[in-house]
């Protein structure tokens, strides 16, 4: 199958956040998946403002998995939703059909996604218990914003 990555997304990142500097480090494991952790950074200071991994669905390269999405200082649910617009354009761009997040239950991040599930009119799943952590977690889907080219109808020649 080959090697699935996220380049594409990473480089529609860089050009899409102004706000923020952001610094990709790919990882991969023995079976030549990669995941890249991307870090934000404040222009002003060079804190870090925020983090998240990503990498793409195994058996799907149409979905961008999206996981431990944090942001941090006082502006921190501000600075989330700000994130999560940023992944969600940057994906759509990259040409990603959708984005899936997974989010601990009651977590800085998930009453944010139950909005953004609202206003992007994404599909949030009914939640599960990870019996490794005991962990109850929520998963959803967000149907990126990229339009296909329409091609023009093809006519056969009699």
């Amino acid at each position: 199958m080959g090697i699935q990555h996220t380049s594409e997304f990473t480089s529609k990142l860089h050009q899409i956040s102004k706000k923020y500097y952001v610094i990709a480090e790919e990882r991969w494991n023995k079976e030549d998946v990669g995941e890249t952790l991307y870090t934000f950074h404040s222009h002003a200071d060079g804190s870090i403002v925020g983090r998240f991994q990503a990498r793409v669905m195994p058996g799907c390269c149409g979905i961008l998995l999206v996981y431990y999405l944090r942001a941090n200082g006082k502006k921190a649910v501000d600075r989330f939703s700000e994130l999560f617009t940023l992944i969600q354009k940057a994906a759509s761009a990259a040409k990603f059909g959708a984005t899936l997040y997974t989010q601990v239950v009651d977590s800085q991040g998930y009453s944010i996604l139950l909005n953004e599930a609202i206003t992007f009119e994404g599909e949030n799943a009914d939640s599960f218990t990870n019996h490794k952590t005991g962990n109850e977690i929520k998963v959803f889907l967000f149907p990126t914003n990229y339009k296909a080219p329409v091609k023009g109808p093809i006519f056969e020649e009699e």
